[in-house]
């Protein structure tokens, strides 16, 4: 298992699939298209779901979702769910696979965690006939930019009755039940462009400094938001981003902001307009999304079966709430019961390339963990 592991992060690691909503990554489908041949040559039957992207200019490309699952069986199917993109990097790119070690940027969201799905998926497939519950893999293309395109497409395409899905983000094997939401907000403000030496000029940063602070209050006040359940608020400025040249009045401004919520979004809202709604004009444009903090009470023989497969595989259960948005909070809205599970220390994921470290052993034991739960759902919940 070790080696088909290793195997698998050779192909996802040939490909640099770092991902913006200004710059869409241009190997995501081709890293699609290649694992997608090597599950074909497993004997494994899957397809790619394509889908457009845009990125700041307009200008489209295709990305895509990977699927795959056994088109003979009828399910309910427990859905193995990762992302393919990863945050940016410093060039070069580069990645460091060791006999225990796999180092470099994805290696911990979540590439090292799709290896595991991918070889667990791949054992399950030559014994999914036998299955009630059979397994479906679903790697999706846009979870890091592009407001989670891939997810959303599969959620709008999707036919296949789901009786429990798994995120694989990483958790540390803690099984996540509790997702904080996310509150994220874009300002736009254009103005007048010109030399800096003039005195007939709109001076838009100027203009905009007391929002900016504004903004900061905001964002100092709602990391105060705590709630018992999913802990504390968790909050940042993202993107400041204005003018090009020295001597030179910008025409645009733009600024984003966002939250990881633990409270309904009136919390919040009731925040901004104390600190920044009062101190913006109509002219300053502000465009926000919201997904609600999400709890799931996973039913009682569901969460027996799950515990008797962390047993088998030697590990211990453990419930917790996920600090950081997932494409599992998405899901679950509408209905599939969905749980976050990985290898991996979370906080390692967005930290520089060369400190992204998960063990191959840590991986292997999660392909392990996936193929138990499977096979303990079918074994308990058809008694």
């Amino acid at each position: 298992m070790k080696r088909d592991i290793k195997n698998i992060l050779k192909i996802l690691f040939r490909y640099s699939t770092d991902n913006t909503d200004d710059k869409p990554s241009s190997e995501i489908l081709p890293c699609l298209k290649n694992i997608s041949s090597f599950l074909k040559r497993k004997r494994v039957y899957c397809g790619l779901q394509e889908y457009k992207v845009f990125s700041e200019d307009d200008q489209p490309m295709i990305h895509a979702n990977l699927l795959a699952f056994n088109p003979e069986l009828k399910g309910p199917f427990v859905l193995f769910q990762g992302h393919i993109d990863t945050v940016p990097f410093i060039p070069p790119y580069n990645f460091e696979l060791r006999s225990n070690t796999l180092k470099g940027r994805g290696a911990v969201d979540m590439k090292g965690s799709l290896a595991g799905m991918i070889s667990a998926f791949i054992d399950l497939y030559k014994k999914s006939k036998s299955f009630k519950y059979p397994p479906t893999l679903l790697i999706t293309g846009d979870e890091e930019a592009c407001a989670f395109a891939g997810i959303k497409t599969f959620l709008e395409r999707n036919r296949l009755p789901i009786f429990l899905a798994i995120n694989g983000e990483s958790t540390n094997f803690k099984v996540g039940t509790k997702f904080l939401g996310v509150l994220a907000y874009n300002l736009e403000r254009k103005g007048k462009g010109g030399h800096s030496s003039s005195i007939d000029n709109d001076y838009l940063i100027e203009k905009l400094i007391p929002t900016l602070e504004s903004i900061n209050d905001f964002l100092a006040k709602s990391r105060k938001v705590f709630d018992k359940s999913f802990g504390k608020t968790i909050g940042a400025f993202t993107v400041v981003k204005s003018g090009k040249k020295d001597n030179q009045l910008p025409e645009d401004f733009r600024a984003s902001w966002n939250l990881r919520t633990v409270k309904d979004r009136g919390v919040y809202d009731k925040i901004f307009k104390d600190t920044i709604e009062k101190r913006i004009d109509v002219k300053t444009k502000i465009k926000s999304f919201c997904y609600e903090p999400t709890k799931i009470d996973i039913p009682m023989g569901i969460k027996k079966a799950l515990k008797y497969a962390f047993e088998k595989t030697g590990i211990g259960y453990k419930e917790s709430a996920v600090n950081f948005f997932t494409e599992a909070s998405l899901i679950n809205q509408i209905g599939i019961l969905t749980v976050v599970c990985g290898p991996g220390n979370p906080t390692l994921a967005h930290v520089e390339p060369k400190k992204e470290v998960i063990k191959i052993n840590n991986i292997v034991k999660y392909s392990k963990l996936l193929q138990n739960i499977v096979k303990e759902f079918n074994k308990r919940l058809n008694d």
